[in-house]
């Protein structure tokens, strides 16, 4: 048997992590057990956190999350991942190895993703000319042909929102 896999996609700063983390503790507070695996968190683990962010890297990253997500879901421990992960190549390996992959979109513009990003200052250091490789600058990325579900953050959607509307479309 095999547990679903949830994966939250999107642009650097569009919620993933605060969803993910929304939807792990609901799920939590029934107590069900589930695992969180974020593309960040992921990096820290490998000491990657520094490099490997080219398009070859980001997509070594997703196919290692991805690995590690499909020896969880078959030991029966439900999964969501939260990660950049915008690659159609990584979106359709996941439909055809992981069972039970159900793929949200968090679509959010520049303009909101730069207004959270004080914490990791991303967009800033890219300003700057400190960083390189990010995901919608000058790395581009590939929005998702058919995710099973998309949510605007634009709206004013808030993590816990965007948690319960992933809840109800995978059934969960």
């Amino acid at each position: 048997m095999t547990a679903p896999v949830i994966w939250i996609i999107g642009y650097p700063n569009s919620g993933k992590t605060a969803v993910a983390k929304e939807l792990c503790a609901s799920l939590r507070g029934e107590g069900r057990a589930v695992a969180l695996l974020d593309g960040d968190e992921i990096r820290r683990i490998f000491s990657l956190e520094t490099t490997d962010y080219d398009r070859p890297g980001r997509l070594r990253n997703a196919r290692r999350i991805a690995r590690l997500a499909a020896v969880l879901s078959s030991q029966d421990i439900p999964v969501v991942v939260a990660a950049n992960t915008l690659y159609r190549e990584a979106h359709e390996e996941n439909r055809g190895n992981l069972p039970g992959y159900f793929e949200i979109y968090l679509r959010a513009s520049e303009a909101l993703r730069r207004s959270r990003d004080a914490e990791k200052d991303l967009y800033g250091r890219f300003d700057r000319g400190e960083t390189e490789n990010v995901i919608g600058m000058d790395i581009p990325g590939d929005e998702p042909d058919s995710p099973h579900l998309v949510l605007d953050m634009d709206t004013g959607l808030t993590p816990l929102d965007a948690a319960m509307a992933i809840r109800s479309g995978a059934g969960l």
